[in-house]
């Protein structure tokens, strides 16, 4: 069903967990553009809470009838509590082009700063212009477990993954450090080859066990050839995701 929005329609952002009655009208809108079981959707949208996370939904009132025409959700970040993850944003078809996106993200970004948080990540496979053009830049991914993110704290990221997303090195195990975008050994022992980096920087690193006396050279295979170039030009790659990021 086309919605429609006139000029002077009153528009309300609002809090999913405090308007239960606009739950089956949220459903409906995101299962229209992800689709999957209206039960795992209503689950998934009632863990929206005071805290983290929170589903905002931008309603449109006309002649005594409210819509629901957008929705964005607000998650942590494990291991980065300054920050937010802004997912499942999405505006209703009928109604692209008018600026209710621009107006959704906005008022999410508004909404996340008023919490305190400094920062806003997401990933996105075909909208990178468009959030370019509202002031994300490009960044290295982050961890992700979008609605259940809360479940993990700062300390169990570190146990985890033995690091935090500035990428400070820290000790995994029998003294083993690692260091977050290092191509080299450096001063602090802290050694990774990414796979980014230059090839040679890639042949060998270092885990030096400077609990254990030893230390263990390990030979990294070379990266595999890049696939021959083609004359297609199509959309953007479905698979490729884009990580970007605003600083609030």
């Amino acid at each position: 069903m086309e919605v429609r929005v006139e000029d002077d329609t009153e528009l309300n952002v609002l809090e999913l967990h405090n308007c239960p009655l606009f739950l089956e009208k949220t459903t409906k809108l995101l299962n229209l553009e992800w689709p999957r079981s209206d039960t795992a959707r209503k689950h998934n949208l009632e863990k929206s809470c005071a805290s983290l996370p929170i589903s905002l939904i931008l309603t449109a009132d006309n002649n005594g009838e409210t819509t629901v025409i957008g929705h964005s959700r607000i998650c942590s970040v494990p291991g980065d509590k300054n920050a937010v993850l802004i997912e499942s944003v999405v505006v209703d078809k009928s109604i692209r082009g008018k600026g209710y996106g621009k107006k959704m993200m906005h008022e999410t970004e508004l909404f996340a700063k008023r919490k305190g948080y400094l920062a806003a990540y997401l990933s996105t496979h075909d909208k990178q212009s468009f959030y370019e053009h509202i002031g994300y830049f490009y960044c290295s991914p982050v961890f992700n477990m979008g609605a259940n993110s809360g479940l993990l704290t700062e300390d169990m990221v570190k146990k985890l993954f033995g690091t935090t997303l500035d990428g400070e090195c820290k000790t995994i195990g029998c003294g083993q450090s690692l260091k977050a975008d290092k191509c080299c050994k450096t001063e602090n022992n802290c050694a990774m080859a990414p796979a980014d980096c230059d090839v040679s920087a890639r042949q060998t690193y270092e885990v030096k066990q400077t609990d254990c006396k030893t230390t263990v050279s390990v030979a990294v295979p070379p990266a595999p050839p890049l696939p021959p170039p083609t004359n297609r030009s199509c959309c953007p790659n479905p698979l490729k995701v884009s990580w970007m990021k605003k600083e609030l």
